[in-house]
């Protein structure tokens, strides 16, 4: 892949390889897209995590609601950790931490 930079940028990728961080234009710019496909994997995330919220929001307010307590959230938890350990999907991958 060839790619042609503006002056500008051009010469920002020179100043990052010449300040001895990186060997090369193309290892500085390999770690902009790595870093690019981090920021990204962390938006889904935290767009999946959000959408949970607003499930969860929508459901209270429709009286769907499980009152909360430790020992609920605790079953939910060792349910979630057993099918992790058995390979098993949980009901809402999504909506949990990885």
């Amino acid at each position: 892949m060839h790619l042609k930079l503006p002056e500008k940028l051009e010469a920002y990728t020179q100043s990052q390889v010449e300040s001895g961080i990186y060997s090369s234009a193309s290892e500085f710019i390999r770690e902009l897209i790595r870093n690019h496909m981090l920021a990204q994997e962390k938006e889904a995330l935290r767009a999946n995590f959000y959408n949970g919220i607003n499930v969860g929001d929508t459901q209270l307010l429709n009286g769907e609601g499980i009152e909360y307590s430790h020992g609920y959230l605790n079953r939910l938890n060792q349910i979630a950790q057993e099918n992790v350990a058995k390979g098993r999907p949980t009901d809402r991958p999504d909506v949990l931490p990885r």
